[in-house]
C-alpha cells in the first residue's frame, strides 16, 4: 500500500494517517503498535511532497517534533535501472516524501511507489481517530 492509498483508506474510515507531535507519542506508538509495524515500515501522516524539505502533518498540526533516523530524512532517490532512460515516474514518485515509522520507533522518509523488484514501500499505515 502506497501513502497515498493509505491516506486515503484512513479517510474512508473516518480518521487520518498518524501524527506524532512528542516523544511520549511517539513511545506510546513504538511500545503499543510494534507488532503491526511491517518490517518494510508503516505509514505516518507526514509529507514534504509539496515543498522540499518542509514536513507538514496531515492533519495541519504544527510540525515542531520528529524522531528522524540518521542520516535521514535524506530525499534518496534513485532508479533500479538507470541504463533504462529517462524516468517515466510521475513527479510525486521522485525521490522520498512520505514518513514512515520503523519497528524501533525511529522515522525515515519514503517513496510512494516500488521501483521494479524492489518494493521498498511499507505496506501497512497507521490511522489516527479523534474521540
Amino acid at each position: 500500500m502506497n501513502w497515498h492509498a493509505g491516506n486515503a483508506f484512513c479517510s474512508q474510515k473516518g480518521g487520518y494517517l498518524a501524527v506524532i507531535t512528542s516523544e511520549s507519542e511517539n513511545d506510546f506508538i513504538k511500545a503499543k503498535f510494534t507488532s503491526s509495524i511491517s518490517n518494510h515500515g508503516t505509514w505516518l501522516g507526514g509529507s514534504d511532497e509539496a515543498t522540499e524539505g518542509t514536513w507538514k502533518w496531515v492533519d495541519n498540526e504544527k510540525w515542531s517534533y520528529s524522531k528522524w533516523s540518521v542520516p535521514e530524512p535524506n530525499n534518496m532517490y534513485f532508479e533500479i535501472t538507470p541504463q533504462a532512460g529517462p524516468s517515466t515516474l510521475p513527479d510525486y514518485a521522485k525521490g522520498e516524501h512520505y514518513l514512515m515509522i520503523w519497528k524501533n520507533g525511529l522515522w525515515n522518509d519514503g517513496m510512494s511507489v516500488n521501483r521494479g523488484t524492489y518494493n521498498y514501500q511499507p505496506m501497512s499505515s497507521l490511522c489516527e481517530f479523534e474521540l
